[in-house]
């Protein structure tokens, strides 16, 4: 990909995550309560299945099946 292509992919995607973010502010306050839990429940799941310390980033499962699945079942659900 050349860096022009880039480039506007980030401004595309930025724009759209912006967009999408800040308008859901302006609508209603359900759209506050749908996000704060939905990033509640994330965080809840990145504690229970790395704990306090995660080395982020790393290629192989350093945890257990369990945790491994769980992560495929959330990222597969996206």
């Amino acid at each position: 990909m050349t860096t022009a292509r880039r480039l506007t992919a980030e401004l595309v995607g930025t724009f759209a995550l912006i967009l999408a973010g800040c308008g859901a502010v302006w609508t209603s306050f359900g759209y506050w309560v749908a996000q704060l839990a939905g990033a509640f429940a994330a965080a809840a799941i990145l504690l229970g299945s790395l704990g306090n310390i995660a080395h982020v980033g790393a290629t192989l499962p350093s945890g257990s099946e369990r945790q491994s699945f769980l992560w495929e079942l959330v990222l597969t659900f996206f």
